[in-house]
């Protein structure tokens, strides 16, 4: 199952970058145009969304063999992310804090831009439900650990399908996937570190993720 999955995401993956390459050369073409630009920017969404999803599914297939480093400054990190949220989704008018104490966090950068990126973009969809949406991320060290905390005031999440958020396929969304919380708890625990979910129906959804300051062990089985 993980060379088919590996073969097929190759396969689909090169035709989908080709597609956003195009999209984007059109975009320039439509400055004068901004009801084509509008279309071809959810064409560009649909594109991405369908290349998180082939991203999540090989995320499975593979071992993960982490490459921790001191990474110094997470605030430009982060501001990176949002944007790339903010355009995947096309959720434009949320509003997003960004609060960033001193400190590093030792993490695989790569490991470390999966995790964020779906939390940050479950916040932004869930956030854009609803008209004033907001998503505050905060990050920053504390005594035993340093942590992430995602949070929205979207719908929020009902209580009988919250303890099974991170399973494979499980999801609170119309349109998703249910992969992405299950990939961020696997890479989580793969840094030996803990994530946990608060959320409630009405009152939007939290989401803490605590990385241990260093570990020895960098792979998982």
């Amino acid at each position: 199952m993980g060379q088919m999955a590996a073969s097929l995401a190759h396969e689909l993956r090169n035709p989908l970058g080709s597609m956003d390459l195009y999209c984007s050369l059109l975009h320039k073409d439509l400055v004068d145009q901004p009801s084509s630009r509008e279309l071809l920017e959810k064409v560009q969404q649909g594109i991405r969304l369908l290349d998180g999803i082939i991203r999540n599914c090989l995320q499975f297939s593979r071992d993960i063999r982490l490459r921790p480093e001191h990474i110094e400054d997470i605030e430009p990190f982060l501001d990176d992310v949002v944007e790339s949220a903010r355009l995947g989704t096309g959720c434009k008018d949320v509003v997003v804090s960004i609060e960033v104490a001193p400190g590093s966090l030792y993490a695989d950068r790569s490991a470390l831009s999966q995790i964020v990126n779906n939390l940050v973009r479950n916040a932004f969809e869930a956030a854009g439900e609803k008209a004033g949406g907001e998503v505050v991320i905060s990050a920053g060290p504390t005594d035993i650990c340093y942590r992430i905390i995602v949070s929205d005031n979207g719908p929020g999440i009902s209580e009988e399908l919250l303890p099974n958020v991170f399973e494979p396929f499980v999801t609170a969304k119309r349109q998703g996937t249910g992969l992405g919380l299950s990939v961020v708890h696997t890479l989580v625990a793969a840094h030996r570190g803990q994530v946990s979910i608060n959320s409630a129906l009405g009152k939007g959804t939290s989401v803490t993720v605590e990385f241990p300051d260093e570990f020895l062990e960098t792979g998982t089985d």
